[in-house]
């Protein structure tokens, strides 16, 4: 899945001579604004276009678009192209609604005034939309959820001619094949060096993101430290040492490739997500390796735990006794233990298929819900065999 940046703050549109029926020109004021990046190719944003609806009889008109016309380069009209259709809702009148700021664009009076223009408003971040290629013109169509509302337009006359290379999917929903996510694309400068043949444009340098990746590294280093500090106290506390001591036969080994299982699993759908909508899923995925390493070193200075080196578990054989523990075990639970085991078990089933799914449909909200329960579940899992086990909790 694409991602597609964007970032249109607001902007003055003049409106002395012209008409919604025809395209209009955005001012040129100082450095151009990077609008879209797509493929870590910059556009800026051109002319507006209010575009009549395709299902519009001869009687009547309404807009169906708002197209954005951004260049790669706003003063060479033969640059890279790319039109973003905002789609325009016309919704019932209500006094009490304001009005959109395409509302302004079209009901002016005066001809000669200002409308303020501020697309970020209406752009669902982390929407959906459908982009093509026809011609070197890119159309990029953004679903439902960034749909602009309009009142109803009485007696205007919108654009209704060809607009060369402009290919609107009227599917989006089905078709969607990028996410947007609005970013300060202002930030990005370019650095040159210049040859005996001129400046030659090298690699594009982006300051707001390098300090994002900083960030999130350090919170990483920092989720590490704290997870060392708080693991002992949770393996103690959550019953995990008593199963392993009790139940296990000291194989706090089993323990261990338990959570190297569950985390690993978590790590590998977050890439997945990562690499599909977000990569902050990709630094997610390197907090709960770190976070795995980092438990593991602090557990092993609990007790007659490590060996007497403390450098590894004392126990390596039987690794996975925890898993038969969790499925097979059944004998030394209450009536009671036994069903809320069961349904933890189902419940920790299900968040691992919600994060199957979710990546499959590029969900993240679902996804976020299901990684949470992953792991809530794979703790209450063990909570629950310390608790209602007669051998551990007699």
């Amino acid at each position: 899945m694409t991602t597609i940046y964007f970032n249109f703050p607001a902007i003055t549109v003049s409106l002395q001579g012209v008409t919604i029926s025809n395209q209009i020109q955005l001012p040129k004021v100082g450095q151009p604004v990077t609008n879209i990046q797509l493929n870590n190719v910059n556009y800026s944003a051109y002319s507006i276009i209010i575009a009549q609806s395709s299902s519009s009889s001869t009687n009547t008109t309404e807009p169906g678009h708002l197209i954005v016309k951004c260049y790669a380069d706003i003063n060479d009209t033969t640059s890279n192209l790319v039109y973003l259709a905002i789609p325009l809702k016309v919704v019932a009148d209500n006094p009490n609604q304001p009005s959109s700021d395409v509302d302004n664009i079209i009901n002016a009076t005066d001809k000669t005034s200002t409308v303020n223009l501020d697309l970020n408003k209406y752009i669902k971040n982390g929407g959906s939309c459908h982009f093509s290629l026809k011609d070197s013109s890119v159309t990029i169509t953004l679903d439902s959820t960034s749909a602009i509302p309009i009142k109803q337009p009485v007696g205007k006359s919108f654009y209704n001619g060809e607009i060369p290379n402009l290919e609107i999917d009227p599917n989006v929903s089905s078709n969607k094949n990028a996410t947007l996510q609005q970013q300060d694309l202002d930030w990005i400068m370019s650095c040159e060096l210049l040859t005996e043949d001129g400046p030659t444009e090298k690699q594009a340098i982006d300051p707001g993101t390098t300090a994002t990746t900083i960030s999130l590294f350090m919170m990483t280093i920092l989720i590490s430290i704290v997870v060392y500090s708080a693991s002992p106290f949770i393996y103690k506390e959550s019953g995990m040492y008593t199963i392993a001591t009790t139940l296990l036969d000291d194989n706090h080994f089993s323990i261990n490739v338990y959570w190297m299982s569950i985390l690993t699993t978590l790590a590998i759908f977050c890439i997945v997500q990562g690499i599909q909508t977000n990569n902050i899923y990709l630094f997610i995925a390197v907090s709960l390796i770190l976070s795995f390493f980092s438990a593991t070193s602090a557990i092993l200075k609990i007790d007659n735990v490590a060996n007497s080196k403390g450098t590894a578990f004392a126990k390596h054989d039987s690794s996975f006794d925890v898993f038969s523990e969790i499925i097979f075990s059944w004998s030394c639970y209450s009536r009671t233990g036994k069903f809320l085991k069961a349904i933890l078990i189902f419940l920790f089933g299900c968040s691992f298929f919600g994060l199957f799914f979710s990546t499959g449909f590029n969900n993240q909200f679902a996804f976020v819900l299901s990684m949470g329960g992953f792991l809530f579940f794979a703790l209450a899992q063990l909570i629950a065999i310390s608790y209602f086990n007669k051998t551990s909790n007699p």
